[in-house]
């Protein structure tokens, strides 16, 4: 009987990305850390495709969380966000475990992130991320890190030694290409890349990583993001890391402008999570779990962002790989 259900439940994916794809997602464990409404948005995507999935966040549900997490109710405001949201996301996919735990990105030990095939984190400070990387690293995980700020979003890869193949043609004629391996680095490697070698024959360096780059800063040496009262510690934050990543002096194609109005309006944005960026930075980050688990299609490597003017994602590598 099970086996019947999941078949009519699974039809559509199975014939997407395979029966072998499916049973492999259904076989994995999700650790997500961070249920704001990107994580509402990435848990709803992956329970539905059949992961099952432990949910780790400290916070409480807050009237903001209402206008992105649909999980959560106005009756929730105060309680336990993890606690409140979790009988809805059970009810998503009965034939899937999903667990809560009460634990921040601060907080979450090793031996949890040694439990699950992959970790994403979609709050908490950069450092806490650096550090649940190095442990997807020593144990051979997957990583993912996302935030949705606005009308702009970001989001890292590390799938370690990763080999995937690549699909072309269609229906009976689809053929798979030969292995590829890709090396991606730790988070931590990533960061420490300059501003100024990450640009293209396009232009700069993505304004809105940039951006995050600037919230991330603000949020490490205070334990917040910002609000629009913090504009001038933003712009000062901002002309810091762009000077020492080599991009606030005039250079064509390698500079990013940023002035007292810039830092107000991503002073005015930070917290902002807005339901319809959240869907498709969480659409994407379901896409690249996928991929990773099935080990079809090329992955993001290893810098995704949403750029806000254009809503156009972006790729790009950081550092920038060695050339051979």
């Amino acid at each position: 009987a099970t086996q019947s259900r999941e078949s009519d439940l699974y039809d559509r994916q199975i014939r997407l990305w395979g029966a072998e794809a499916q049973r492999r997602m259904q076989a994995s464990k999700l650790l997500l850390v961070g249920l704001s409404g990107l994580g509402a948005e990435i848990v709803k995507n992956l329970v539905l495709a059949g992961f099952s999935a432990t949910i780790a966040d400290d916070q409480p549900v807050t009237e903001e969380d209402l206008a992105s997490n649909f999980f959560a109710e106005g009756a929730n405001v105060g309680q336990s966000r993890v606690t409140a949201c979790l009988p809805c996301i059970r009810e998503l996919n009965t034939l899937v475990s999903v667990e809560a735990v009460e634990l921040g990105a601060a907080t979450v030990p090793e031996e949890l992130v040694a439990a699950h095939s992959l970790v994403i984190v979609a709050d908490g400070p950069l450092s806490h991320r650096v550090r649940l990387d190095g442990y997807c690293k020593k144990h051979g995980k997957a990583f993912f890190a996302a935030q949705a700020f606005g009308l702009a979003g970001a989001l890292f890869v590390d799938l370690g030694n990763h080999t995937y193949r690549v699909e072309t043609g269609q229906g009976e004629n689809v053929k798979l290409s030969e292995p590829k391996l890709v090396e991606f680095p730790s988070l931590a490697e990533s960061l420490t890349a300059r501003w100024d070698t990450l640009g293209d024959r396009w232009g700069s360096v993505p304004r809105d990583y940039v951006n995050y780059r600037i919230l991330s800063e603000f949020q490490e040496r205070t334990g917040r993001l910002p609000s629009p009262e913090d504009a001038n510690d933003v712009f000062a934050i901002g002309k810091q890391l762009l000077a020492s990543h080599g991009v606030l002096e005039e250079r064509p194609k390698v500079s990013v402008s940023w002035s007292e109005g810039d830092a107000s309006r991503l002073a005015a944005i930070a917290q902002a999570s807005i339901a319809p960026v959240c869907a498709m930075l969480g659409g994407i980050i379901g896409q690249e779990v996928v991929k990773c688990i099935s080990g079809k299609g090329e992955p993001v490597e290893n810098w995704f962002v949403l750029e806000e003017v254009t809503e156009h994602g972006k790729t790009f590598r950081a550092p920038a790989a060695k050339k051979k």
